[in-house]
């Protein structure tokens, strides 16, 4: 059995009703804290972690899913801060929600690839 690592986990597992089985995809997502959740569309998972960088599971490997606008400011990750994010059916977007102690709290949405931050500051 493997270890989580800080800042964030190296390992992907999928559920197959009865367990949990190891996955051995080529690429990883960079290592830090993050949330999953589904694509606006249903078909896809999504990984967005404190780095700004979003990452997409083909069902075989995690593969960078581009944006503009990416709340992280280039790169910049939030030290400290809990992401959380919800799939928003209604208006194909993807609702994130940024707190912690070392960061202002803010709400972004992804519709397509582009982050765009609410209330616009």
């Amino acid at each position: 059995m493997g270890v989580a690592s800080a800042p964030g986990y190296a390992r992907t597992w999928a559920f197959t009703a009865r367990r949990w089985p190891e996955l051995h995809p080529l690429t990883l997502p960079d290592r830090a804290p993050g949330v999953l959740t589904a694509s606006p569309g249903g078909h896809r998972l999504l990984l967005i972690n404190t780095h700004g960088h979003v990452w997409t599971w083909t069902g075989r490997d995690w593969q960078s899913y581009p944006t503009l606008g990416a709340p992280a400011d280039g790169n910049r990750s939030w030290i400290g801060a809990t992401l959380n994010a919800a799939t928003d059916l209604t208006h194909h977007q993807i609702v994130l929600l940024i707190t912690g102690s070392n960061t202002d709290d803010q709400t972004w949405t992804l519709h397509g690839d582009l982050w765009t931050r609410y209330p616009t500051p």
